[in-house]
């Protein structure tokens, strides 16, 4: 299993791996530190209700086809969401904190399967027991009401 922050390199910079460098791949999501991922819009239509409306705007002819969409998140985070969107192995995240960014960014860009994942996991026992009133605050931050709390 990959671990939160494994592509990041010595330099500090993130390195972008499989699925997310395929060329046949239809959008582009730039992360805040400028690292490109590669997924297919069907992806993003299926999993995200924000990228199911986005994408099915018209879209301005170009002569360039790749959608490219600025996100605010940095790569390492974008990373970890796409990795529990896709049919592929989910990423271990390191630390209680980095669980919140990735449901802030879950959250954010509406891809409920994983946003419910991720709660699934920060409510496992061990971690409650070790971060509960970090979680507390964390559940009152988002404004998720009980049903969420006990998912």
């Amino acid at each position: 299993m990959a671990l939160y922050n494994l592509n990041t390199t010595s330099s500090g910079s993130f390195q972008v791996t499989e699925p997310f460098l395929d060329p046949a791949a239809d959008v582009l999501l730039r992360s805040s530190d400028d690292a490109l991922f590669r997924v297919h819009r069907a992806m993003l239509t299926v999993g995200s209700g924000f990228f199911r409306d986005m994408l099915a705007l018209p879209q301005p002819k170009t002569e360039v086809e790749d959608i490219i969409i600025a996100w605010e998140e940095p790569a390492a985070v974008i990373d970890c969401l796409l990795r529990f969107a896709y049919p592929i192995e989910e990423p271990t995240i390191a630390a209680v904190d980095q669980i919140f960014d990735v449901i802030r960014a879950a959250d954010k860009w509406q891809f409920e399967g994983p946003r419910l994942r991720l709660l699934a996991i920060l409510l496992q026992s061990r971690l409650v027991q070790d971060h509960g009133m970090d979680i507390y605050s964390f559940f009152c931050e988002m404004g998720y009401d009980e049903k969420d709390k006990i998912a």
